[in-house]
């Protein structure tokens, strides 16, 4: 059952701040620093919201750092946001990069960027290739170079396409219905289940008392 969210909490936004947008934990498999390998092939800033857990020290270190100094004035740490700079930072962003390195489950950032109308660009990992419809809510590339290519062409995309696309599959209303819709199948098959055991109770052969002479 896909994941749902109040669409009210995620109002459309423009894409005009000029930059890309990247949100999550700053671990290997989540991809910051492919990110901000794509974003300086594609010459455009990148905005970094999420922080290392402490087991992912050593990769923030060796990885993300190092490109954050080389990118300077276009790449900006943000640091860990709550709600509602998330969401400004989504409505402002061109895009979403979501290179992801490992099989993400679902990938709720997908769904918040796809809903204030910004494309997610990403890897065909893990839910991907079901959350993203190509060309509508996203792009699904191979690389670094691909991601950064595809950067590039994002001037003609339709943002409320994206949304209205996104109210569709990703309102915790449908998410709700599909539940709804998945309970009374359940309980419809119980129903026949048991409707059918007392009819067959009830045409079983009565068993006959036994006698001596049988």
């Amino acid at each position: 059952m896909h994941h749902g969210l109040d669409p009210d909490l995620y109002p459309f936004g423009a894409g005009d701040g000029g930059y890309c947008a990247f949100l999550g934990r700053l671990a290997p498999e989540k991809g910051a620093h492919t990110a901000l390998d794509a974003a300086r092939v594609a010459r455009v800033e990148l905005r970094i919201g999420g922080a290392p857990h402490w087991l992912n020290d050593e990769y923030f270190e060796s990885c993300v750092r190092p490109r954050l100094d080389k990118a300077g004035r276009r790449a900006v740490w943000l640091g860990e946001v709550t709600h509602e700079p998330k969401v400004e930072l989504l409505r402002g962003a061109r895009a979403l990069l979501f290179p992801i390195e490992w099989e993400e489950p679902f990938g709720l950032v997908m769904i918040e960027s796809m809903l204030v109308g910004s494309p997610v660009i990403a890897f065909a990992r893990g839910s991907v290739p079901e959350v993203v419809d190509e060309g509508i809510t996203g792009f699904i590339v191979k690389d670094a170079h691909e991601m950064a290519a595809r950067i590039r062409t994002l001037g003609s995309f339709d943002r409320k396409r994206c949304r209205a696309r996104a109210l569709e599959r990703w309102s915790s209303m449908r998410m709700a219905r599909d539940y709804e819709k998945a309970y009374e199948r359940v309980a419809s098959s119980r129903r026949g289940r048991l409707d059918s055991g007392v009819h067959a109770r009830e045409g079983a052969r009565p068993l006959r008392a036994r006698t001596g002479t049988e």
